[in-house]
């Protein structure tokens, strides 16, 4: 299997461990950086740079968090049929929608969403402005 790890630098720990994991099961790790990735639109032919891999793992950081989001959007375009299903091959494989790391990306609106579906959540506080702290600490119980 060919997988392509995005991740800004081959040093990290993460990145490092997936290329070794995958060469243990026999599949050839690729480690591309997002954010020099080109990405193309054209009517009806959404494209990117990325061809030729069977899956995706997305090892993405805040850094050029935006744009290694819309490379993934692009990605999963690429795959989904363009025009009839019967002609549908598959594509690639993005193993992290760009949703699900969007979400996780911004911790407080990751707590908003986990309790509005009655998951369990520790009591959190968003300030804007210094002047309001005060009065959080207090709705916190100190």
């Amino acid at each position: 299997m060919n997988i392509l790890i995005l991740s800004r630098k081959k040093t990290y720990y993460s990145t490092k461990r997936l290329v070794e994991e995958a060469k243990k099961l026999h599949h050839q790790p690729t480690i591309l950086d997002p954010l020099t990735c080109p990405l193309y639109v054209k009517f009806r032919n959404p494209q990117s740079a990325i061809r030729n891999y069977d899956v995706v793992l997305p090892r993405i950081g805040t850094i050029g968090l935006e744009y290694s989001l819309l490379l993934l959007e692009q990605v999963r375009m690429q795959a989904e049929p363009q025009r009839s299903p019967a002609a549908y091959s598959g594509g690639i494989k993005v193993v992290n929608s760009p949703e699900a790391i969007g979400l996780v990306k911004n911790k407080f609106h990751c707590l908003q969403v986990l309790a509005k579906r009655h998951l369990p959540v520790p009591p959190t506080a968003m300030v804007r402005e210094h002047t309001n702290i005060e009065k959080v600490i207090k709705q916190l119980d100190g």
